[in-house]
C-alpha cells in the first residue's frame, strides 16, 4: 500500500507511522520551505525506513516488517550439565588415594624459631638477626615504631588545631602542654544531642 503524505511535522508522522499496518510505503511531499534532509530526520524519528529522494519534491519511505514492541526470543547457548570435580574422580576405574592430611602439616623444612642466631644490644635486649624467623624482627620493629616520639615540622603541636601544619601527627586532637602525653578524655567521644 502506497499512501501520500502532504503533512511533514513530526506530530503528524509519528501518528501515521504508528497507525499505519507494518511494511506500509509512503511518498511525503517536501514542502517548499524546509530542506529535504529535515524532512528525512522527521521520518527517520517517527519510525520510517528505507527512506529515499522520488524526485525533486517527494521522498518515498517505508514501515518495517514489524510491529511497534513486538519481542522475539533469541535462541540462548545450550544449558551445559553441571558435574562437579568428585563426580569424575569417583568415576574413574582406578582408585585414587586421599592426601593425608598430618603428611601435609608436618614441619620438615621448616626453621625453629628458637632465636639462636639473634644477638643482645649494648641495654642487653636481645636484637633480631639479619634473616630472622623466630618473630623477635617483627617484635622488635613494633617496639621500635612505638618508642620513636610523633614529630611535626611546624613545633606548634601544643597550641591547637589553628596553629598546626597539614602533616601534623596531632591533627584533631585537643591542646596540650608541650612533653605532655595527649590523652582524649572519654567525654569527647560523646554525643551532644
Amino acid at each position: 500500500m502506497i499512501a501520500a503524505l502532504t503533512k511533514v511535522d513530526q506530530e503528524s508522522l509519528t501518528a501515521y507511522a504508528s497507525s499505519a499496518s507494518p511494511g506500509t510505503q509512503v511518498a511525503v511531499t517536501i514542502p517548499p520551505s524546509e530542506s529535504p534532509e529535515e524532512v528525512k530526520v522527521r521520518l527517520t524519528l517517527a519510525g520510517f525506513i528505507d527512506i529515499k529522494k522520488a524526485s525533486q519534491s517527494t521522498l518515498s519511505a517505508s514501515l518495517p516488517n514489524y510491529e511497534q514492541g513486538t519481542s522475539v526470543s533469541l535462541a540462548s547457548a545450550p544449558q551445559a550439565s553441571k558435574s562437579s570435580a568428585w563426580a569424575a574422580a569417583l568415576s574413574s576405574n582406578e582408585q585414587v588415594p586421599l592426601v593425608d592430611e598430618d603428611d601435609l602439616l608436618q614441619r620438615d623444612g621448616i626453621p625453629d624459631g628458637d632465636g639462636k642466631g639473634c644477638s643482645t644490644d649494648d641495654k642487653g635486649k636481645r636484637k633480631p638477626c639479619k634473616d630472622c624467623s623466630c618473630g623477635l624482627a617483627e617484635v622488635y620493629e613494633k617496639e621500635q615504631q612505638e618508642s620513636k616520639p610523633q614529630k611535626s615540622s611546624c613545633g606548634s603541636c601544643s597550641l591547637g588545631d589553628a596553629f598546626r601544619c597539614a602533616s601534623c601527627p596531632y591533627l584533631g586532637l585537643p591542646p596540650f602542654k608541650p612533653g605532655e602525653k595527649v590523652a582524649i578524655p572519654s567525654s569527647f567521644m560523646t554525643s551532644d544531642i
